[in-house]
């Protein structure tokens, strides 16, 4: 499978395997997807080809952003999650609220939604009455049982059995499907006509057998191109539902992975976990004698370590008792529903020469790296000169490498400024006011960035395919205007891919693009607000500007919108002062 060329992604071109109608004729049409970057899967790999293939279907976004874990087993949650999108791939006519049909499956789990599904349309039983047992492992005979039932449940066919292939598959509860899934071509023995239909299936094997899985659909016609190759309709309509009121000034949520709680970032220095629409009574991290919350200050945001479901690692984004930026690493306690407060790690401090233009986001990006934004250093119409000074830390967004021991962190060798030149080491962009939000998106490997205007314009810029060492301008600029007319030098600078005055809001929230489940035709929309109008808008970058730009009036008075964060299933929520809501279909 080739790498595809960067200019494809961005201008929309598709895969020769595609036919005329928007079908692939190939589920994993081989040269034209994306690598999906993985740490752990290197270009060897032995399954990184049907990898790649599932990220770009959004079948997985793997264990993190980081690491895919190819060597790791598959729960029975975790495929009954992997099969339904792949179905749905397909045009599989599932259930949107499906009746909970096992005791052992809570509603607020991540996979709760498509084994629920699955088991309404009967690919999935349970293991005793009422009971899924969503921990156990599948094994690869009931994986060669699921795919039957997939294909069977989505073309209405039933699968010939074909001759035995296997000697150990006699006796077999599976034997019939093994046999069928072989004779589709779905599934394939380990050597010597073994089959080993108990032996635990790896995620990597499991990949391969889903790419098979949508090859087969592809001969019928049925895949059509994934989300990420263009968005050529508007949204669907939103609605904003709360989830919890029972917290204080909320600035961001967050979840790791496939977890099941909501992590509440509160602006004076808790973090609050939700779990099952409740608020537990205990904070996870309690830093509010630390942080100074006065003015633009307070506690911004959490991220999780993409290893963190092995390491405990997560780092926060604050201002400290004296106004100046930290980030912090601390690591899970014992009890996986309290930090480990003494395991504070400073790795990064900085001086801020006024009260406001902090910045605020962390993420980890798709490379494993820690971006940080930051904002000008405040004051109106950056005095300080920071925005053009690409030597400075602030007014930029920074890429740190934090995979170390001890304090502090390290310099990516292919930062922009890495080796020298007019920047510092860590910056990774600048010309910016205060960045108050950013987000990665993973598919196609964009950074968008919500930079808050001055006095006239709000703007969206997006870095595209993780391309360092961009100017978008500030202060030469505000948005695509001369801020500074008498010096306005457009040369080399980045503009932004969208814009508003003034007279439609004062301050742009930053969202994220939407990559969940709930809401397939808001796949690869971004989705933003303004605080002071409390606005929720959509766009979509088509590689060039935005498109289908929509606000959504069905999301209602929920108050000035302060922030975006999204759970561990990938699904949005926005806060306000009223509380966290959730973006859903409207209707």
């Amino acid at each position: 499978m080739g790498l595809l060329v960067g200019a494809l992604l961005l201008v929309g071109v598709v895969p020769a395997a595609a036919s005329h109608d928007g079908t692939l004729d190939d589920g994993c049409p081989g040269p034209a997807l994306p690598q999906a970057g993985f740490s752990d899967v290197g270009d060897g790999a032995t399954h990184r080809a049907t990898i790649d293939c599932l990220v770009w279907h959004g079948v997985t976004q793997g264990r993190s952003w980081a690491r895919f874990d190819p060597g790791g087993e598959v729960r029975r949650d975790e495929m009954a999650s992997f099969l339904a999108r792949t179905m749905l791939r397909a045009g599989a006519q599932l259930p949107a609220s499906p009746d909970n049909h096992f005791d052992d499956v809570p509603a607020a789990s991540v996979h709760a939604r498509s084994i629920n599904q699955l088991a309404e349309v009967g690919v999935i039983e349970g293991t005793s009455q009422r009971r899924y047992s969503p921990d156990r492992l599948v094994s690869r005979a009931q994986a060669a049982a699921l795919l039957v039932r997939a294909v069977e449940e989505v073309t209405g066919e039933t699968l010939p059995r074909g001759a035995s292939r296997f000697d150990d598959t006699d006796g077999s509860t599976h034997e019939v499907a093994i046999d069928q899934a072989a004779e589709a071509g779905l599934v394939q023995g380990v050597g010597d006509r073994r089959f080993a239909p108990s032996r635990a299936s790896t995620r990597a094997q499991m990949a391969s057998l889903l790419a098979r899985l949508l090859d087969t659909f592809a001969e019928r016609d049925l895949v059509v191109l994934p989300e990420s190759w263009g968005v050529d309709a508007p949204p669907p309509a939103l609605a904003a539902e709360l989830v919890t009121d029972d917290v204080t000034n909320p600035a961001f949520v967050t979840a790791p992975a496939g977890d099941d709680r909501l992590f509440v970032v509160e602006l004076g220095g808790r973090v609050r976990i939700v779990r099952d629409g409740a608020v537990l009574a205990m904070p996870f991290l309690d830093l509010s004698s630390q942080v100074s919350s006065g003015g633009e200050g307070g506690l911004f945001a959490l991220a999780f370590h993409p290893d963190f479901a092995d390491n405990g690692r997560f780092y926060v984004h604050y201002t400290d008792t004296a106004g100046d930026s930290r980030i912090d690493r601390f690591v899970v306690s014992a009890d996986p529903d309290r930090a480990e407060v003494a395991s504070r790690t400073a790795v990064l401090m900085l001086d801020q020469p006024a009260s406001n233009h902090n910045g605020g986001m962390i993420e980890f990006g798709p490379d494993g790296m820690l971006y940080v934004a930051l904002g000008d250093g405040g004051g109106g119409g950056d005095p300080f000169g920071n925005g053009q000074d690409a030597s400075t830390l602030l007014g930029t967004i920074l890429r740190l490498d934090v995979d170390v021991a001890g304090t502090g962190y390290r310099i990516p060798a292919d930062n922009p400024y890495a080796s020298g030149g007019r920047g510092a080491p860590e910056v990774w962009a600048y010309g910016l006011r205060n960045p108050w939000r950013f987000a990665w998106d993973v598919p196609t490997g964009h950074l968008y960035i919500a930079d808050v205007g001055q006095s006239a314009r709000e703007e969206v810029d997006i870095v595209p395919g993780r391309r360092g060492g961009l100017n978008f301008g500030w202060n030469t600029m505000e948005g695509s205007r001369c801020f500074e007319a008498s010096t306005c030098d457009q040369s080399g600078l980045t503009l932004p891919v969208y814009e508003y005055g003034h007279d439609q809001g004062c301050s742009i929230t930053g969202g994220f693009v939407y990559r969940g489940d709930d809401i397939p035709g808001l796949t690869g929309h971004y989705v933003f607000g303004d605080y002071c109008r409390g606005w929720v808008r959509s766009l979509h970058y088509d590689g060039d500007g935005a498109d289908h730009v929509t606000t959504h009036d069905g999301v209602g008075a929920i108050g000035n919108v302060y922030s975006f964060g999204t759970d561990g299933a990938g699904e949005l929520y926005v806060l306000t002062p009223q509380g966290v809501f959730r973006l859903v279909a409207a209707g």
